[in-house]
């Protein structure tokens, strides 16, 4: 509509000056939005006496990838040399300290006008900084937080922004541990966003091939060439002989004759049969991962790597990411499945929420009491599509300042030190802190208690440290300690569900590695053994999200996992 009202308008004078006749003044709110299609359409409507007004903020200019540049507002001076330009630099939102904090950071944006906002709301206390450990310990953090902020005032508003939709899941699954009300704007629930749920109904087919909703929905996803008259063939199988979809599609392929419809069924059927068979013997973070690459669904949205593709992307990423921690705690691949299908949005609760989970695009023109923007790291915010593209990186910096400047009276930054790879989700990965931490000044900022490292501070961390370390063991690796002789890493290696972790090495106790189910802590690694095989002998047991725990082995009620 757009492209032919301009193109109707250039080519026609008589039309062009009937509709600048019939605008007198024209008003533009949210201008560093504008596309160059919208622009042209604006200077073809405005006519000879320029009668016109833009209001824009080219630091909010965040829709860069829907084709918004900020570089039309930056030159609307030039464009029309008579405007006046009023700055508008009271702020009724923030307060100083917050708006200097954010007015660092974007002023390394060398295409800017510039401003200088003052606040309203006097200088208020500095922004605060927290680096966890893991995306889980950052989530528990940012929890314990706002139950302290809920408990002392529940009417105030409270949010956790993050700049890509996969981190939401983390904070999820701790705010319903810990009874967090909380409402997710701009997007699904983790569980229930369509790749996840896609992902996971493979799965329920692998293990229970009679689950027909299962099969409906991943019968033509990604496309194989099943259309409705098959599908309709297949339910009018079922019916006659009182029998499941997959039994349909078993008798369809065995009784029909080579051709067009039967060959996807049967690359269908060998597709579960061949993930029946790995379910068996995988772990299930392996699983889920020969689930995506198997049925194509990854190769799906890699070819098409669209921003809403590479977000589906990084949703599956987590959900492999996810199962492996319900692993680590001790929960069979059954109990994940069951809680994931829980997960609705009869979760979501009426009312006023207590706190909203959000992603920094949705966040703009919003504002909150107290504001948590989480995830500053290196290829998370910024992101890593931008990394390497001076104007992308230029928009993550504005994407911060718009998270950074919707808090009203507290904000605080957090990041995580290590997060699993996908791939090999009992290993952590180091990320970069994000450069944007280093851009506020330090006197603007405070560390909160917990943090591994105050903001812009350089320590030496050991590159990728494994799950299986005790809590005291992680923090003497990370950053950089091994006093004294430690205990051997467990194995890594691929193994089944059921296969125990026996510590190797000829002098090491035969306990230590081994997995072991505690009835209050879950399924935990043995880490140390002080004693010999008697009746004082004691047991260190590291319990994932839980930390180490020491006990009497005799009283201890531990059991082999």
């Amino acid at each position: 509509m757009l492209l032919r009202s301009a193109l109707l308008l250039r080519s026609n004078a008589d039309v062009r000056e009937r509709w600048q006749r019939r605008f007198s003044y024209i008003h533009v709110d949210e201008y560093q939005d504008t596309n160059r299609v919208q622009y042209e359409l604006l200077r073809l409507l405005t006519g000879p006496q320029h009668n016109l007004c833009v209001v824009g903020d080219e630091d909010q200019s965040i829709y860069r990838w829907r084709g918004a540049d900020v570089a039309i507002l930056l030159e609307f001076s030039r464009d029309f040399p008579n405007a006046r330009v009023v700055k508008l630099e009271r702020n009724y939102r923030s307060t100083q300290n917050i708006l200097d904090a954010a007015g660092a950071v974007v002023a390394n944006n060398p295409e800017r006008l510039g401003k200088v906002l003052s606040a309203e709301n006097g200088a208020g206390g500095n922004v605060r900084y927290f680096e966890a450990r893991d995306a889980q310990a950052e989530a528990e953090f940012v929890a314990g937080e706002l139950e302290k902020l809920q408990n002392d005032d529940p009417d105030q508003t409270c949010a956790v922004e993050y700049r890509t939709n996969f981190q939401s899941r983390a904070f999820e699954e701790v705010f319903r541990r810990r009874g967090l009300r909380y409402k997710l704007v701009g997007g699904f629930s983790f569980y229930e966003r369509a790749e996840v749920k896609d992902a996971l109904a493979y799965v329920r087919l692998a293990m229970h091939p009679e689950d027909d909703i299962a099969l409906l929905r991943v019968l033509n996803v990604p496309p194989r060439g099943i259309g409705k008259t098959t599908v309709d063939t297949l339910r009018e199988t079922a019916r006659a002989d009182g029998s499941s979809l997959w039994a349909a599609v078993e008798k369809f392929v065995a009784g029909a004759s080579a051709g067009r419809a039967v060959t996807p069924l049967r690359a269908f059927q060998e597709l579960i049969g061949k993930l029946r068979e790995a379910q068996a013997t995988l772990e299930p973070a392996q699983f889920i991962r020969m689930v995506l690459d198997e049925s194509g669904y990854m190769d799906m949205l890699k070819d098409r790597n669209s921003p809403e593709d590479v977000a589906r992307l990084e949703n599956l990423e987590e959900l492999a990411r996810a199962v492996a921690e319900s692993t680590d705690a001790g929960e069979s691949f059954t109990d994940f499945l069951d809680a994931a299908a829980l997960v609705s949005d009869a979760d979501s609760f009426e009312g006023k929420p207590g706190v909203t989970l959000i992603t920094l695009h949705s966040t703009k023109g919003l504002e909150f009491d107290h504001v948590f923007l989480t995830g500053m790291e290196e290829g998370i915010c910024p992101h890593s599509r931008a990394i390497n593209e001076e104007k992308g990186i230029e928009e993550e910096r504005r994407l911060v300042y718009v998270g950074m400047t919707r808090a009203r009276k507290s904000l605080t930054l957090t990041r995580a030190l290590y997060r699993r790879i996908f791939g090999n989700e009992q290993q952590l990965r180091q990320g970069l802190a994000s450069r944007f931490l280093a851009e506020i000044p330090s006197t603007l900022v405070d560390t909160a208690r917990g943090s591994l490292a105050e903001i812009g501070q350089k320590r030496t961390y050991e590159p990728d440290p494994e799950y299986s370390y005790s809590a005291d063991e992680f923090l003497r690796r990370v950053r950089g300690q091994t006093p004294g002789k430690l205990p051997e890493r467990r194995s890594t290696s691929p193994s089944s569900f059921r296969a125990p972790t026996i510590k190797k090495g000829a002098n090491a106790n035969p306990m230590l590695g081994r997995k072991v189910r505690h009835p209050e802590f879950g399924v935990g690694t043995v880490v140390g053994v002080e004693g010999e095989e008697d009746d004082d002998r004691r047991v260190s047991v590291s319990f994932p999200g839980r930390g180490t725990k020491k006990f009497i082995e005799k009283y201890a009620q531990l059991q082999p996992a």
